[in-house]
């Protein structure tokens, strides 16, 4: 996640408010930075995680992507995340959001 991709989140939650849900969709994402940047990433996640109801964290088949995130997000305290790789998954997961069952369809959360 960019700098400005942060940025504009958190412009949004600033003008808009928070959201109930957020998905972080890195499924195409090709890691070029740091480990340092990538752990600024994932704690700014957490810090969005902390105040939403439910976030999830889709990796696709792209397992790397999430390595960072997950890690931080399995710190204890984050009962309102899940890490999905599943695609039909995140589709029930959405839906479930959607008619007010947050997690519908995510077999196991790992937390």
């Amino acid at each position: 996640m960019s700098v400005a991709w942060r940025a504009a989140v958190d412009h949004d939650i600033a003008v808009y408010g928070v959201p109930r849900f957020v998905i972080v969709d890195l499924h195409t994402v090709t890691a070029h930075n740091s480990i340092a940047v990538r752990f600024k990433s994932a704690v700014w996640t957490r810090g969005l995680f902390n105040v939403l109801e439910q976030g999830i964290i889709f990796t696709g088949s792209n397992h790397h992507s999430g390595i960072v995130i997950s890690t931080v997000l399995r710190l204890p305290g984050m009962k309102n995340s899940a890490l999905v790789g599943d695609e039909l998954v995140l589709e029930q997961t959405i839906a479930g959001f959607r008619e007010g069952r947050p997690f519908a369809g995510v077999p196991s959360r790992r937390n």
